[in-house]
């Protein structure tokens, strides 16, 4: 083992974070779009997004959009890449962040952490599994305030 954390931990997560996704887009269908109401102890209710917006025969790709944030203006924006044949998915980029690293020096001038790709996995982990445990099919009127 390398310092940091081995690369099974990552996969492991990439892994499991695909199983979630072919939970909620069967088939990663091209075009795709399933919509996902999740309320908050706090009463806040938010609605996430999953749409396929690519689809080859190897792999998809997955944009997952919060549309009401809790914390702030800055609405979470994930890009997923699943690899269908390797059934794992991963992120690909966030609205801060494109074409992640593996690793990074730390500190660094973009505030990155050395494990920031491994990070951005994990949140995609805990997005997806509250999706699943919580989520519902929101009312049209939920959807349609802000869609």
């Amino acid at each position: 083992m390398t310092r940091g954390y081995p690369l099974q931990i990552h996969h492991a997560e990439c892994e499991v974070n695909f199983l979630r996704l072919a939970r909620l887009l069967p088939g990663f269908g091209a075009g795709q779009v399933r919509r996902i109401g999740i309320r908050f102890t706090s009463g806040h209710e938010d609605l996430i997004e999953l749409r396929v917006t690519e689809r080859s025969p190897y792999t998809a790709v997955i944009e997952l959009r919060q549309a009401r944030p809790v914390w702030g203006d800055a609405a979470l924006e994930i890009s997923v890449r699943a690899y269908l044949d390797a059934r794992m998915a991963e992120v690909t980029g966030c609205r801060h962040a494109r074409r992640l690293l593996p690793r990074y020096p730390y500190p660094n001038s973009r505030g990155l952490a050395r494990d920031e790709k491994l990070q951005q996995d994990l949140l995609l982990g805990e997005w997806l599994s509250r999706c699943l445990a919580d989520g519902r099919v929101p009312d049209l009127a939920l959807v349609g305030a802000g869609s």
